[in-house]
């Protein structure tokens, strides 16, 4: 049994991930929480951060988030650094740049703008984020969970950060961990975390043998998103488990 479950779970990242990459393109997951820098004007993908002086930088900024929503990924990246060229201290260029090439696959660029939007805002909790989510694509959980584990302890409501390291405790097996983040991300109800967090906590159900409670997720799952694909895939694990005796 214990065998089987692992290859539930190794399959439950294949299709989790194509999950993430075909949601990237439509919201743009970097968190709109308040954070020490983060305190007026948000753009169409999400970034929140201080209004750059620069003539035209805000529309400009938006124009870069609508090319890349798009799925325009060359031209969004072209805007991002005629963006950092007109306002090189500003961190939003970098993040929507590092968002674009972590949803193409660009691992090693997205995590070069990761470190550099760090770099810029230390404190910013999108830049923290924005860096977990590189170090984790990257396999480097030990590094996700150091910034990540900063950012609960001084938010510790925080459900995008809940979220992501629920995920890292599954990968590295420690389920009832995983568990808790996961209840605690869909208690606070982040509503981009929502319905990736019951999917991550199905899966975490059906690794401890809880099949009922996985078929419960998985199905809540499949009312939340909106990607047929991904219901395709959550309708395969529903089946399974259906099957599976606990």
């Amino acid at each position: 049994m214990s065998g089987k479950i692992l290859s539930i779970k190794d399959v439950a990242f294949v299709a989790f991930g194509i999950f993430c990459t075909l949601a990237s393109f439509v919201f743009f997951s970097v968190s709109t929480r308040e954070s020490p820098e983060v305190v007026s004007k948000t753009t169409p993908n999400g970034i929140r951060g201080t209004p750059s002086c620069e003539a035209g930088f805000e529309d400009k900024l938006a124009e870069a988030s609508r090319l890349a929503i798009s799925g325009d990924a060359h031209q969004a990246l072209a805007a991002c650094d005629r963006l950092l060229a007109q306002a090189p201290s500003d961190h939003r260029p970098l993040l929507l740049r590092a968002e674009i090439c972590l949803a193409s696959g660009y691992l090693a660029k997205a995590s070069v703008a990761a470190e550099s939007a760090v770099l810029r805002s230390p404190e910013n909790l999108d830049c923290l984020l924005m860096r977990v989510r590189t170090s984790m694509a990257f396999g480097q959980r030990a590094s996700a969970l150091v910034d990540i584990d900063s950012i609960i302890e001084d938010h510790p409501l925080h459900s995008e950060a809940l979220f992501r390291r629920g995920m890292i405790y599954f990968a590295d097996d420690l389920y009832e961990d995983a568990l808790r983040d996961f209840n605690a991300c869909i208690s606070i109800g982040g509503e981009r975390e929502l319905s990736a967090a019951f999917f991550n906590r199905s899966k975490t159900y059906a690794a401890l043998g809880q099949f009922s409670e996985a078929v419960k997720d998985m199905n809540r799952f499949s009312e939340l998103t909106e990607d047929p694909l991904a219901v395709r895939e959550s309708r395969k694990f529903i089946e399974e488990w259906k099957l599976t005796p606990e």
